[in-house]
């Protein structure tokens, strides 16, 4: 089954010169009360776009729980987002929404000049078991929520604990329900003796016995330290937590040379370096990030090879590549961060740094492409259908 992934953001464009920041929605077809409120204020269009690429982040930091990170970005937006009467409001929501999604965010989409709200800050998402037959879903499940430290079982065959400020321990995550990266995110989470989480989810029973019901997602959040403490920059272990989220990918060197490939990529594919073999036991292989000119898009599949080799002799030195994922059934399993990986392109590599991705640009623009535009992504070779 392919998996769904519709990101927030259906362009994400770096500034061109002269500097402009760009929203994540098109400002000529604002239609609605706060899509005109966005699009007239500068400082708004800004945090819309930042929270475009905090949420196409996030989506990728908690792999096979994106579809969960997805329904509560819908609802963001309708229960809260666009209930919002004026530009004061939208700004305290986005604020507060990039402060809860910062936790899963890497070092090249964390904000450095923004300070953002001491708010419940998302650090995981347990998605839905994919055992149907012993986690069978469950529509009558009431919403549900707890809070208190996360205490790690597992040795003793139960799994993981939220215990709560009363000593009630109520099952997280059961043991058998383990899987994915789940386990290392929460053995490290419960190594923060001294932080407070909270758990959201749906409510399952046993008997007199509460848990979080297994067939659908559970959100856990690291609240903030108490006001009358002082709060460190960095809470306590969280160095840690995001050495180990990182180490759940690895990430290999682009080969940008078209006539020089890394070995097992599609002629249409950009690729990269991959320590071990193509195989299907493991999530997920990531590039570095780089920058690359978008030069056309277009509907997913839309866009053919053949003008991806008009496009490549157009650039010799740099490889010209096409998103084309899932296209032909499931051969094509390269995809691309920070994109709407519902459509399709063709696109440049342009180099590692802004300064030589903008000469690529002028390079694209003079070339008959007056819509190009900067990219900064990464290739995702997905090896586990989601």
């Amino acid at each position: 089954m392919i998996p769904i992934q519709v990101l927030f953001a259906a362009a994400l464009l770096l500034p061109v010169e002269p500097p402009i920041v760009l929203q994540s929605f098109d400002c000529a077809k604002a239609q609605t009360r706060v899509e005109k409120l966005i699009c007239g204020d500068a400082g708004l269009r800004e945090l819309d776009e930042h929270l475009g690429r905090y949420y196409a982040a996030g989506r990728d930091a908690v792999a096979g729980a994106a579809a969960c990170l997805q329904s509560d970005q819908a609802q963001w937006l309708k229960t809260i987002r666009n209930q919002c009467p004026d530009a004061s409001c939208l700004k305290a929501a986005y604020l507060d929404r990039l402060g809860e999604l910062d936790p899963l965010q890497p070092g090249a989409t964390a904000l450095k000049n923004i300070t953002l709200p001491g708010v419940p800050s998302l650090v995981w998402i347990i998605a839905p078991a994919s055992d149907t037959v012993a986690a069978p879903s469950n529509p009558k499940a009431k919403r549900f929520e707890a809070t208190g430290a996360i205490v790690n079982e597992v040795t003793g065959g139960d799994g993981f604990m939220l215990v709560t400020p009363s000593g009630q321990k109520v099952p997280l995550v059961l043991l058998m329900f383990l899987e994915g990266n789940t386990p290392t995110l929460l053995e490290s989470l419960a190594k923060e003796q001294s932080a407070t989480f909270r758990a959201r989810g749906y409510a399952g029973q046993d008997g007199s016995r509460t848990y979080f019901e297994p067939s659908r997602c559970t959100f856990i959040h690291r609240m903030p330290a108490a006001q009358s403490r002082p709060t460190p920059a960095v809470p306590p272990d969280l160095d840690e937590v995001e050495k180990v989220r990182a180490s759940l990918v690895t990430q290999g060197k682009v080969c940008p040379d078209p006539n020089r490939p890394c070995e097992g990529f599609k002629p249409h594919e950009l690729s990269f370096a991959i320590a071990q073999p193509f195989k299907f036991d493991r999530g997920r292989d990531r590039s570095q990030p780089f920058f690359a000119v978008i030069l056309k898009s277009g509907p997913l599949c839309g866009i053919t090879d053949t003008e991806r080799v008009a496009a490549q002799k157009q650039f010799p030195d740099a490889k010209v590549f096409l998103h084309r994922y899932f296209c032909e059934d499931f051969g094509d399993k390269v995809t691309y961060t920070n994109i709407n990986e519902k459509s399709g392109f063709v696109a440049v590599y342009a180099g590692e740094t802004e300064a030589d991705a903008r000469k690529v640009l002028a390079q694209a623009r003079g070339a008959g492409y007056p819509d190009a535009n900067l990219r900064r992504m990464a290739v995702t070779v997905v090896y586990q259908i989601e």
